[in-house]
Order: structure tokens, then sequence, then C-alpha cells
């Protein structure tokens, strides 16, 4: 098995997970390129879990030995299921000023409840899941707040010509 290092901590990566891409690599490939496939996925193995790891480790230099194997888990978990140059499902994205703020609304209001409730960040994958549910719950209400809020930048974008000017702007 392949290790991984994430802050530190050492993760097991299984084999399989990195030969699954083997197969389009012709014979005549060049190794350097095969090692380019496997290092990458590596990376945005760890990319992904570098956050859990940094809320595991809590500030300190050694996870405890029941979250380093709740992570390992979800990794090998994850890992059996990346598909490489595939954006996993999550928060939804949008080039939409309205709704780029209504998801940063939402992300926002979900997490203070969670932090209220259970005195920590939540996890990204609750936030991901849970941020959808939430927009559509209260959608005409995040819909004004989010346009109140990109009307009140556009305003100060116009106001103080001045300054702007002074700026070269």
């Amino acid at each position: 098995m392949t290790q991984l290092s994430i802050l530190g901590a050492k993760f097991e990566v299984p084999d399989g997970v990195l030969a699954k891409y083997d197969h389009y690599l012709t014979p005549e490939a060049p190794e350097g390129l095969r090692h380019t496939i496997r290092q990458t996925i590596i990376e945005n193995l760890g990319n992904n879990f570098r956050k859990r790891v940094a809320d595991a480790l809590n500030g300190g230099d050694v996870m405890p030995e029941d979250k380093f194997n709740e992570i390992q888990g979800q990794l090998t978990e994850y890992a059996d299921k990346y598909e490489f140059g595939i954006r996993a499902p999550g928060t939804p994205r949008s080039t939409d000023p309205i709704e780029r703020e209504m998801i940063k609304l939402s992300k926002s209001d979900l997490t203070m409840r969670y932090k209220g409730k259970y005195n920590e960040a939540p996890p990204k994958d609750w936030l991901d899941e849970k941020v959808p549910e939430y927009m559509e719950a209260l959608h005409d209400d995040l819909v004004k707040r989010a346009r109140a809020i990109v009307r009140a930048r556009q305003d100060a974008a116009t106001k103080n010509p001045e300054v702007f000017s002074a700026m070269g702007l």
C-alpha cells in the first residue's frame, strides 16, 4: 500500500485506487507518466481530506486513535469511489451573484447553528448535504437577503467616485 501524509499523519491508500488508471497507459508509456498520474491522485486525496485531518488534530501534533481510524475509513471509502478528473458532488456552484450569495448565507447560517449546538465546526460533507435542503426550505428569505447584499456591494462600487478616481479606477 502507498502511504499518504496529511499534516504529518500517515494514511494508507489502497493500491487498487492507484492502479485503476494503469490500463489507460500503453506499455510504451513512460514510467514518469504513470508516476505523475498516481501522484496527482494522491495529492487530490490529500487535498480533499486536509481539513478533516486538521480538525481531528485540533491544533495538536497527535491525532486520537479513534479519529485516525475514522478518517482512514472515510479516506479508503472515498478513494475506492474516486474518479480522476471528476468533481465530487458537493455544494452547488453558480455564476449568478444572487445564487452564490444564497449559498454563502446558507453555509454561514448552518455553520453558526451547528457550532451553537455542538461547539465545533460542521463536517464539510454534512454542510454540502444540508446547504441545498436549507436553500430550498428558506428560498424566499435567502433571495431577499442575498439581493440586499449584492445591491449593497453594487452601491458601494458607485459611491465616492473621487476615491476610485484617485486609485486609478
